[in-house]
């Protein structure tokens, strides 16, 4: 009952109760319970209790219980190009295309076009399109088109194409295709397929499905499905199902913590 799993090259059967995970190269079957999952390249089938996830390039189907995700090509969700949710091109919401909230293009508020905030298509802030702050387009920040800063497109950062950093397509990082670094497909690292680091398959981590660490579907971490902490699905947190904080946390300064502070501030 579980014929595809995370990174397996099978195709998932009709009534499997697992057949497609993440970044499995699955289509995912209709009746299927996880067709798709995050950055699957599956499509999501007919009836499926998640066929689209975060990042997922799938267009979600009918019946489905979950088509829009985070930057999924669905209608609605976060990073959505729908109407409401967060990061979408409506008018309310965060990150989207209105006047007012994170991430938007307006004016006031993070991420906006302004000068000001995070993930703003301006000179300054996080995920400014700016040289310096959190997600710009310059060659320092966060998630940076530029060659330090983490998300970036550049050789240092998180989620850069560059051979260092978190989440690059490099030797060393968060997300890299190398040996070690968080979400490699390397022995050790975040969100790789060994036995330690941060999402990986093991008990501790950021976005692991362990007890403790971020993302992980424990008691406490960013992202996790515990009570607190700010990405959670619990009470306290920014993108939670929450009420929400104000202020968010530092990134975690123990390994990886001098990697995303390296970007930010070039």
């Amino acid at each position: 009952m579980e014929p595809a799993g995370n990174g397996d090259k099978e195709p998932a059967e009709n009534g499997d109760r697992e057949p497609a995970g993440n970044g499995d190269r699955e289509p995912a079957e209709n009746g299927d319970r996880e067709p798709a999952g995050i950055g699957d390249r599956e499509p999501a089938g007919i009836g499926d209790m998640e066929p689209a996830g975060i990042g997922d390039m799938e267009p979600a189907e009918k019946g489905d219980r979950e088509p829009a995700g985070n930057g999924d090509m669905e209608p609605a969700g976060n990073g959505d190009m729908e109407p409401a949710g967060n990061g979408d091109m409506e008018p309310a919401g965060i990150g989207d295309m209105e006047p007012a909230g994170i991430g938007d293009r307006e004016p006031s508020g993070n991420g906006d076009m302004e000068p000001a905030g995070i993930g703003d298509m301006e000179p300054a802030g996080n995920g400014d399109r700016e040289p310096a702050g959190i997600g710009d387009m310059e060659p320092a920040g966060i998630g940076d088109m530029e060659p330090a800063g983490i998300g970036d497109r550049e050789p240092a950062g998180i989620g850069d194409r560059e051979p260092a950093g978190n989440g690059d397509r490099e030797p060393a990082g968060i997300g890299d295709m190398e040996p070690a670094g968080i979400g490699d497909m390397e022995p050790a690292g975040n969100g790789d397929r060994e036995p330690a680091g941060n999402g990986d398959m093991e008990p501790a981590g950021i976005g692991d499905r362990e007890p403790s660490g971020n993302g992980d579907k424990e008691p406490a971490g960013n992202g996790d499905m515990e009570p607190a902490e700010k990405g959670d699905k619990e009470p306290a947190g920014n993108r939670d199902k929450e009420p929400a904080e104000s202020t968010p946390r530092c990134p975690p300064s123990d390994g990886w913590g001098s990697v995303a502070s390296a970007g930010q501030g070039e």
